[in-house]
């Protein structure tokens, strides 16, 4: 074999074994889980593949590696030997539970291209564990206080400390609770809750954990707010004894056991009470009075209660009484229902027995529209014998009861007679109107109409006054209710307006209901404007022009306003908004031209929007002429002074100057003549406000000897050039 070609097979052979990379094999197949806060263990082995000892350098790479050691961290290994590598890996306490990925390099120290990569994946469960155990659903009474449990438990294994949130749904309840918790332990809290309205609410409860954010446990409890009443009542006295057919007077107490406000109806068989209907707050307590007239010697009495909100109880008790004397007198024992119109009268047979001493007794009835055919009948012993009364049925539906009284001497009987008037064809109306309403404005009236008879029927309504109009026929089923919208438009000239709305049965004309009603007309809407009547001013003088617009009505209103006026008045038209009864003043400024004796007109249009009322208010501008603006006055009544050249060194003099016109003015002393030299002015100028005075001091010094003449004091108004004069003479 040629020599070059058995060199090139031994490389072949050889030269793989001897490059061969380093290998891991996984001691266990198992998957790797591990709790926050554990150690856990995991082992590799590494074989060296090559032919040669090699020394190899163990590390890992990857997130998160201050949870993971190894070890050894260098391993060497003979060809074909292998060591196991131990991976040890402690996630930290709160760390997120998921899966989390590493890498085991076992590098070639000597040739650091040659190395072996172990893949190791690991799951980090979360043992912090916290369960919360709450109602599904509890229920209470409005009013009252509520109160539930909530448990919370550590089923983790560590100590933790824990936030609880409560809150309810669509309240402003909101409580929250930090606490520590060891394993295993259990903790109860309760919520107390008072409900305001009857409804359903969802009490959420919500825990974290610290240092842990991304685990958080939720739970919900359903609280059903309902209504409780209750209703306790008591009878307050007995009489001591009754007799049969006797009026008594009982006297009950009433109490609201409830949570809620609430109306009870009271009715009974045998009793007639004082009222019907009471309503009552909760634990409030009331009287009632009820009339009874014992009709048997022992006769049990049941009084029924229903409240609006649900709740019914019957109380009963017995009455106990005797015959005060030995008569008794039966009448129908059901009550009497008949038709309105169906019939005018009935015959109602009664009957008497006298178990006493043969009597004669007379017959009576309580009411006119039932008498009895006999006034007067007499009975033996123990006879029994009929009787009849004729009922004459009234016009008018609803309940009747009389009494017919049998009596002899001393003893007397009565007999109940319960008539029922129903009105085959009922039905109820009501007018929602307003009671106040603005002239020259539309209202919707709704009448409420309802079917209260026992068939159906169809209703005619109309409109009777302030215009006659049909508004229409209605059907209704029996029991039915609508409602029927009826424009009305409200007169802009009356103080009120006076409603008539007729509705009739249209199967039976006779029933027919008038609704009267009054609507009170009110000025909703009214506006007065004033300005001054005239406004002077001086050549160019600055003024306001005050307009004043009042409210007069009882709406809002918004108020267009337009000035008409010279160029010289800064007005814009503008909007306001103006409350009733408010009065508002709006200034514009004014400055009058540089002209004398003119006049002008200044017109203010103000325009509601709501109505479209216009009111126009006007004021004169007129400029003064000038003498009428400038004026002022020099308190000397001499239009000369002299001054005696004497030893004096100083002679002063005061004049006083007065501005009497209308606007600030300046003004200047000037001297003149041929002894000025000597005349000093203090001061020479000033400026005054209108009314105002200052004085002039003027100083005269002692001339030269052998001088003498005159000085001639001038002052001066700035403005209108006005001068007075004034002359001095020194001799």
């Amino acid at each position: 074999m040629n020599k070059g070609i058995f060199i090139l097979i031994l490389l072949l052979i050889f030269l793989p074994a001897a490059y061969a990379k380093p290998v891991f094999y996984e001691a266990n197949e198992d998957a790797l889980s591990v709790c926050q806060g554990e150690m856990l263990t995991a082992s590799y082995f590494l074989k060296n593949d090559g032919n040669s000892q090699r020394e190899y350098l163990i590390r890992v790479e990857g997130d998160n590696l201050e949870w993971i050691s190894v070890a050894p961290n260098s391993l060497k290994l003979l060809p074909g030997e292998s060591n196991e590598v131990f991976v040890f890996i402690t996630p930290e306490i709160y760390a997120a539970e998921g899966d989390y990925s590493f890498e085991l390099i076992a590098q070639d120290a000597n040739d650091a291209e040659e190395e072996a990569i172990q893949e190791i994946e690991i799951n980090v469960k979360n043992c912090h564990k916290f369960s919360l155990s709450v109602e599904e659903e509890i229920s209470g009474c409005v009013n009252e206080e509520i109160e539930s449990s909530i448990y919370v438990k550590n089923d983790g294994k560590y100590l933790d400390n824990v936030k609880l949130e409560i809150s309810i749904d669509g309240t402003e309840k909101s409580e929250s609770y930090n606490f520590e918790m060891k394993p295993e332990e259990k903790k109860e809290i309760k919520i107390r809750f008072t409900p305001s309205e009857i409804k359903n609410y969802t009490i959420k409860y919500s825990l974290t954990v610290e240092g842990l954010e991304q685990y958080k446990e939720e739970a919900e409890t359903n609280l059903v707010s309902k209504a409780c009443p209750g209703v306790e009542m008591a009878l307050d006295e007995m009489p001591e004894s009754l007799c049969i057919g006797k009026e008594y007077e009982l006297l009950f107490k009433i109490k609201n056991t409830g949570t809620i406000e609430d109306v009870f109806t009271i009715s009974s068989d045998f009793l007639s009470f004082s009222e019907d209907k009471i309503e009552l707050s909760p634990n409030e307590e009331d009287e009632i009075r009820a009339i009874i007239i014992p009709e048997l010697s022992s006769q049990k009495v049941i009084i029924k209660i229903e409240s609006e909100n649900g709740v019914s109880e019957e109380k009963s008790f017995l009455i106990n009484a005797e015959s005060c004397c030995n008569t008794s007198l039966i009448s129908p024992p059901e009550e009497i229902k008949v038709c309105k119109g169906e019939l005018s009268q009935i015959d109602l047979r009664f009957s008497i027995f006298n178990g006493g001493a043969p009597a004669n007794y007379t017959i009576k009835s309580q009411d006119s529209w039932l008498y009895p055919q006999e006034s007067n009948l007499y009975l033996e012993h123990n006879e029994e014998k009929e009787f009849f009364a004729r009922l004459r049925i009234p016009d008018e539906p609803g309940s009747y009861r009389t009494i017919i009284t049998a009596s002899a001497d001393k003893c007397e009987d009565k007999a109940h007679v319960s008539l029922k008037v129903e009105e085959c064809y009922e039905f109820d109306t009501e007018l929602d109107a307003p009671r106040t309403a603005c002239g020259c404005s539309e209202e919707k009236l709704e009448l409420d109409l309802e079917n209260e008879g026992e068939v159906g029927d169809s209703y005619i309504v109309s409109l009777i006054k302030p215009d006659f109009a049909i508004i229409g026929a209605f059907p209704l089923e029996a029991g039915q209710k609508i409602t029927i919208p009826i424009p009305l438009n409200i007169s802009c000239d009356k103080s009120e307006e006076n409603i008539l709305i007729k509705v009739t049965s249209q199967s039976n004309p006779s029933l027919s209901v008038v609704i009267n009603k009054t609507i009170k007309i009110e000025p909703c809407y009214g506006i007065e404007v004033s300005v001054p009547k005239e406004l002077d001013f001086c050549a160019e003088e600055e003024r306001d022009i005050e307009l004043s617009i009042k409210n007069t009505g009882t709406r809002e209103d918004s108020l267009k306003i337009t000035p008409l006026c010279p160029p010289w008045v800064d007005a814009e038209a503008e909007e306001i908004i103006i409350e009733p009864d408010e009065t508002k003043t709006l200034r514009y400024k004014a400055k009058a031209p540089n002209a004398v004796d003119k006049e002008a007109f200044c017109s203010f249009k103000v325009e509601s929007t709501e109505t479209g009322d216009i009111k126009i208010s006007s004021v004169i501008l007129k400029v003064l002429p000038l003498e009428e603006c400038y004026c002022f006055n020099i308190d000397l009544d001499k239009e000369e002074v002299s001054f005696k050249n004497t030893n004096k060194t100083n002679q002063i003099v005061e004049l006083m100057v007065t501005n009497c016109g209308r606007s600030r003015e300046e003004y200047s002393v000037e001297v003149s003549g041929d002894l000025r030299k000597y005349v000093d002015i203090a001061p020479s100028r000033m400026e005054l406000k209108p009314g105002d005075s200052e004085p002039f001091h003027i100083a005269i010094s002692k001339p030269l000897e052998g001088e003498s003449g005159h000085v001639e004091l001038s002052v001066t108004e700035k403005n209108s050039r006005k001068k007075d004069s004034l002359k001095l003479t020194i001799e």
